[in-house]
């Protein structure tokens, strides 16, 4: 799955995973624009086997039901199932509050539904209820929690960009002593809710949320994501502090002028940054057109495919949060079967030997194809003038 996550993101820049304890339970809470993919992406991007809290109506449907449990999921229910689901929370927390005990990780979604939103919502109580139930039931003396920001810049496309943060540990137990029932799930959700807003990305509109990604978007261009903890951290706090300085400036009909100056000053730092003096134009059309030829192959066989399930997500999928998931498990699935129907095609004309070769030719034709496109992207950012801009100012339509 990390794969399938990799080939839709251009880039994923991941930061704290240090903080995440190697043993013992942990509370992992997270925003929910988008369906299951934060679920997948938070499972992916770090090292504990997760538990998911997930909403009671999907094991409604029997088809679903054996892979959600084989997945580790636990159905919770909300006031709109009614009255009679409710009460199956009771059961669903015990078994929580027992996960927790056995020193395993829960991952939660305290907004309780997901929306595709550019800020974090009001965080809801079932999360400190969970906390404080498992030290109150079982005396668990080190239970952490840990929240996980999660930005997209724009998740409903290809080859954008995610974000991954995770706070430090939040241990429940030094937060219950002294406090009535009510008192402590209201200061744990406040506490909650600002630990996991520092770690969010949050615009005030979508308007907002389209200017400003291009920020980001120019922001991880210029900047060179690899493994060091410590760099990816640095990355993000100046993500943070560009928003934050262009966020002070007017909108509107003069963003057009505030992101041509950002992206002057790109343009500038290439020219004269070492790392990427290297770099040249030139360099990158080579780059991009033999790219483009050893990506034939993979073009010929696989985009047709690919194509047609972006067309049947954008008709089918009547809902924005749901499309990228959907988008990557079906293609994920597209490609593994019509993978196989290649290999078996090739055993009637060919050596199995060869036939193996072929397809693992095809693969990284695919890679390549994916190389294709981010350069060309680099090319557009490094050539393009700020004016075209303007026409990128388009909402997420769904």
């Amino acid at each position: 799955m990390r794969i399938c996550l990799q080939f839709y993101f251009r880039k994923t820049l991941v930061a704290g995973v240090e903080h995440i304890p190697t043993k013992g339970p942990v509370l992992f809470l997270s925003n929910h624009p988008n369906s299951f993919l934060e679920a997948c992406i938070i499972a992916c991007f770090q090292p504990r086997e997760l538990h998911f809290l997930v909403r009671g109506d999907m094991f409604e449907k029997k088809w679903l039901k054996p892979i959600l449990e084989l997945t580790h999921q636990i159905p919770i229910f909300r006031m709109k199932d009614g009255f009679e689901k409710l009460k199956q929370n009771k059961s669903t927390f015990s078994r929580s509050f027992e996960i927790l005990h056995e020193g395993k990780c829960i991952l939660m979604f305290p907004e309780a539904s997901t929306m595709y939103v550019p800020y974090m919502r009001p965080l809801q109580k079932g999360a400190a209820r969970l906390a404080c139930g498992t030290v109150e039931e079982f005396n668990t003396p080190n239970l952490n929690v840990i929240c996980c920001g999660i930005h997209f810049t724009g998740a409903p496309y290809w080859r954008k960009e995610m974000i991954l943060e995770f706070s430090n540990p939040i241990e429940i137990n030094q937060y219950l002593q002294s406090k009535g029932n009510e008192e402590k799930l209201s200061y744990l959700t406040q506490k909650f809710s600002q630990t996991l807003q520092a770690k969010c990305i949050s615009f005030q509109t979508d308007e907002d949320r389209i200017h400003q990604d291009h920020l980001v978007e120019l922001e991880l261009s210029q900047s060179k994501i690899n493994s060091s903890k410590s760099q990816n951290l640095e990355i993000i706090e100046q993500i943070r502090t560009t928003i934050s300085n262009y966020r002070e400036k007017k909108y509107g009909s003069d963003f057009a002028s505030i992101l041509a100056d950002y992206h002057q000053d790109y343009r500038n730092t290439r020219e004269v940054n070492s790392y990427h003096a290297a770099q040249n134009l030139t360099l990158k059309y080579m780059l991009f057109l033999t790219s483009a030829f050893l990506a034939v192959p993979a073009i010929i066989c696989y985009c047709l495919w690919f194509w047609m399930i972006k067309k049947w997500a954008k008709k089918a999928i009547k809902h924005i949060e749901f499309y990228a998931p959907v988008r990557i498990v079906i293609s994920a699935f597209a490609h593994l079967i019509f993978s196989i129907l290649i290999f078996i095609l090739l055993l009637e004309f060919v050596p199995l030997s060869y036939s193996i070769l072929i397809l693992v030719v095809l693969q990284v034709s695919l890679y390549f194809s994916v190389k294709a496109t981010d350069i060309w992207k680099e090319i557009r950012w490094h050539v393009h003038t700020p004016s075209k801009y303007q026409k990128s100012k388009r909402p997420y339509r769904f």
